[in-house]
């Protein structure tokens, strides 16, 4: 995550005079070694891995009864899936730790990582994580409990990661330590508006969860609606997100995501293999039915051989979750690299405005796969040229 226009070369001396305006020095005034001590890059990674590594229970009985166990890695996409795209046991992937965050190669490039790794986050107890036992044969229908499954697995991946986010918010505000007085206030802003903005969507990101801990008690899957785009041949890509989609295809407005008082509209995506096909397995609850069904109309307004390609901006457009066949990305141009890269950075990049026009053709054609049904249990979701 930048910090952008933040000069660090704006740094105060012990003997300058004091910023507050005082007249006196700075050591003499309002130094206080503690705080204005900067922030070692050690301690920066440290504090960062720490947040990333702690340990959860999502499960919806987690609070009922005490976990008995302590939390695993549970895949966002099983290993047996990753390990159908894989060459030698590895995926790209985008980085998960702090390392790999700031790499030389650049932040945010995608790199070869095994597939125990990939995709690993502590959201589950090793008991609870045998709730997606019924999605785990890599074996998927279009049907309502596959669509509640997919839904959940990556709605607590989005409260794991926004509830990290919101224990960063301090860590961010500490950015500005040992600097002037304008950057210290400037990092201090930054970090409140993160951890404020994180707040916002872990709010939304509860309130669907509740709901689905529901859902998953009386066992009805009542509440989702789903929509799977089929493909044919070996997938390019694996993954998993949430969205609350600001504009559609067409780049019409949806939804405005600075109206903090209302609970954003959310779609899950899970791009996932199904026997000798995969797809793109949309699903959202039915309170939730007026976006997803104008974003996904926009998309399946599309003709037909242009929608794989839309389904691609979507994709590097919404979260670094995603794992890629090394074949394919390796067979891709720089261009194309730069391209692709520059999207996830912008998608999480919270100082970035929205790109009104992100999910719009831009007349790249990255990839040629085929679709080759749409099936969908939402009735009032138009297909479009795919009926």
């Amino acid at each position: 995550m930048k910090l952008r226009n933040m000069h660090f070369s704006q740094r105060i001396g012990r003997n300058d005079r004091c910023p507050c305006g005082s007249n006196k020095k700075f050591k003499h005034c309002c130094f206080q070694p503690d705080r204005d001590r900067p922030l070692l890059p050690e301690e920066a990674l440290r504090e960062f891995d720490s947040v990333r590594n702690r340990s959860r229970c999502l499960h919806p009985e987690a609070f009922a009864r005490r976990c008995q166990t302590g939390a695993c890695d549970s895949h966002t996409v099983q290993r047996a899936l990753l390990r159908r795209i894989a060459r030698d046991g590895h995926v790209y992937a985008f980085p998960r730790d702090s390392r790999g965050i700031a790499s030389r190669d650049g932040p945010w490039c995608p790199s070869l990582t095994g597939v125990n790794k990939a995709s690993a986050n502590r959201l589950f107890c090793a008991a609870h994580d045998s709730i997606f036992a019924p999605i785990e044969s890599g074996s998927i229908a279009a049907c309502a409990e596959h669509a509640f499954l997919l839904m959940f697995r990556a709605v607590c991946y989005e409260v794991y990661a926004k509830e990290g986010g919101v224990l960063l918010g301090p860590h961010f505000r500490k950015l500005g330590r040992g600097y002037s007085m304008g950057i210290r206030r400037e990092a201090e802003t930054l970090g409140r508006n993160i951890a404020n903005g994180m707040s916002l969507a872990l709010r939304d990101l509860q309130s669907v969860k509740a709901q689905l801990d529901s859902e998953w008690v009386s066992k009805s899957w009542s509440s989702i609606e789903y929509c799977v785009v089929w493909l044919g041949g070996v997938p390019d890509i694996l993954g998993s997100c949430c969205k609350t989609p600001s504009f559609d295809f067409q780049g019409n407005p949806l939804q405005d995501l600075a109206a903090v008082e209302e609970r954003m509209q959310l779609i899950t995506m899970s791009i996932i293999p199904s026997g000798d096909r995969w797809c793109f397995f949309f699903a959202w609850q039915k309170s939730d039915a007026p976006i997803a069904h104008s974003f996904l109309s926009s998309l399946l307004a599309l003709r037909k051989e242009r929608i794989p390609n839309a389904l691609i901006r979507l994709v590097f457009y919404s979260s670094e979750n995603v794992y890629l066949r090394p074949e394919w990305w390796e067979g891709l141009n720089d261009m194309v690299h730069d391209f692709l890269i520059a999207r996830v950075r912008d998608a999480i990049d919270l100082q970035t405005p929205i790109r009104e026009r992100a999910f719009c053709d831009d007349g790249l054609r990255i990839v040629d796969w085929e679709v080759t049904e749409i099936s969908s249990n939402a009735s009032g979701l138009s297909h479009g040229n795919c009926a």
